[in-house]
């Protein structure tokens, strides 16, 4: 990491400075340069890195680079293979932890270098499969004592660089490793470590050219720049593992936070089309008169309906609760205004009411004693008059999924706003929440139950004739 780069600049080795600058300049002039023009010619690419590793092993034996120039060489490499043996079951509940950590780490990496070169050449990935082929390696390899196993970042590169493209470079590859590990591996305990690691940085040039992408990152998208800059750093500064861990993280976090807040608005219809759109983004998109469409794009849970009745209240204008309360205030306001303009001689509400011709003396003649009756608004006029809304239409075409809870607040809801006599439809409902809605006895067989449709449209037009009527009737 950097912090151990600026740590330990002091005991900087010039020679290895040298001839890690020669082997760069090398392969990138391979890269850059040769490599285009020979493959113009031959389907055989220059194998510069196997011809670099022969090159600085032959010259450190023969000029002796560890003694002269203090040049680290590879060390010592084994030859031949373990004996199997049973792993030793009694770690188990000593690593058990440690494992599973490992384990979220190696299949992440995997994943993610099998998901960089699936794009870069237009193949798909398995993950199932992914994770079977680690399984069984791994099990496998408990039998010879073997590091826990993952994709490699630097030999995959690498092995991209020259020209891999199939599972038969694999194979050769294992087979050149095994012929390493049995005979060859000697010969290559003089190589110093800097070539090697010169070869890494080389095939790791397009990873860090990504960096660049960073800006046009944070310009899409905020948060997921910030998470950029939260994982590079952590993995520049501390270690690959831990910075995997922390992207991992805050990704699963960001998901989980966008989740919770699904996409909402309010549809208008389009002129002469039965399309109904995002009322704020599309200028020529217009209400329905009297008619409210609530589009919710995303799932309603326990974790999402405080979300879903606070969007609804703000995009719609009207509160229930606040709006019972107001009427409640209304009625008692207005009783008790008619109770003081009655006659002092009113008595438990009975108002004596003498009906006199002209020119005709009634005063012998009985009255009539009439009780009075408070002519108090309703307030469904009240609602109407405020707000003109009598319908509102759910546009569940992108409701993905509904919990219990869910359902429960789509009851309260519904039952809310018939108090103030606004009458609640939902269209485009998919066949699995469709049967959630009826496992929880949503669409039960009473006057305060939710309508269906199957597209907005239909609920838009259903709800007009209501509204026509209405109309017709108080003319």
């Amino acid at each position: 990491t950097y912090i151990e780069i600026f740590n330990k600049i002091e005991d900087v080795n010039l020679a290895a400075i040298v001839v890690s600058s020669i082997t760069i300049v090398a392969l990138l002039i391979n890269n850059e340069i040769l490599k285009p023009l020979v493959s113009r010619r031959s389907v055989i690419p220059i194998p510069i890195e196997l011809i670099a590793v022969i090159t600085g092993t032959l010259v450190s034996t023969y000029v002796n680079l560890q003694d002269e120039y203090g040049l680290q060489p590879v060390g010592d490499i084994p030859t031949g293979l373990p004996y199997p043996t049973l792993p030793p079951f009694s770690l188990f509940p000593k690593i058990l932890m440690d494992s599973l950590t490992i384990t979220m780490v190696a299949y992440t990496i995997a994943m993610s270098m099998a998901l960089i070169f699936a794009q870069r050449h237009n193949y798909e990935v398995d993950s199932n499969q992914e994770l079977f082929a680690q399984g069984t390696s791994n099990i496998v390899g408990s039998f010879f004592s073997c590091m826990p196993i993952t994709a490699s970042l630097s030999r995959s590169l690498v092995q991209e660089t020259v020209g891999g493209k199939t599972q038969l470079t694999s194979l050769i590859s294992c087979l050149i490793l095994l012929a390493v590990m049995l005979w060859i591996g000697p010969f290559f305990e003089p190589l110093p470590r800097c070539i090697l690691a010169s070869i890494i940085v080389v095939a790791l040039k397009g990873m860090l050219l990504q960096a660049k992408d960073m800006p046009s990152f944070w310009r899409l998208s905020k948060l997921d720049g910030l998470v950029w800059i939260i994982t590079f750093l952590t993995v520049v500064l501390v270690d690959i593992d831990y910075g995997l861990l922390v992207g991992l993280g805050l990704s699963l976090a960001c998901i989980l936070v966008q989740g919770m807040k699904p996409y909402t608005c309010l549809l208008g219809a389009m002129p002469n089309m039965d399309i109904y759109l995002d009322s704020n983004r599309y200028r020529e998109a217009r209400e329905v008169p009297g008619i409210k469409i609530f589009h919710y794009c995303g799932g309603l849970n326990f974790a999402t309906r405080s979300h879903f009745k606070t969007e609804l209240y703000r995009l719609v204008g009207i509160n229930p609760q606040k709006e019972l309360v107001r009427k409640n205030k209304m009625e008692r306001s207005q009783t008790s205004s008619l109770a003081k303009s009655q006659p002092e001689e009113a008595s438990g509400g009975i108002v004596n009411i003498s009906f006199v011709e002209h020119g005709e003396d009634l005063s012998n003649e009985p009255t009539v004693n009439t009780p009075i009756k408070p002519q108090v608004s309703s307030y469904g006029s009240i609602a109407e008059e405020k707000f003109q809304i009598r319908y509102i239409i759910f546009d569940f075409l992108a409701l993905s999924y509904i919990d219990p809870s869910g359902v429960t607040a789509l009851k309260l809801l519904n039952e809310a706003f018939n108090k103030i006599d606004i009458t609640i439809y939902m269209a485009g409902i998919s066949g699995p929440v469709y049967e959630k809605l009826q496992k929880c006895g949503l669409f039960l067989n009473t006057s305060s139950s939710l309508k269906t449709f199957p597209t907005v449209h239909d609920a838009v037009i259903f709800a007009q004739c209501n509204l026509n009527k209405s109309t017709d009737i108080r003319v």
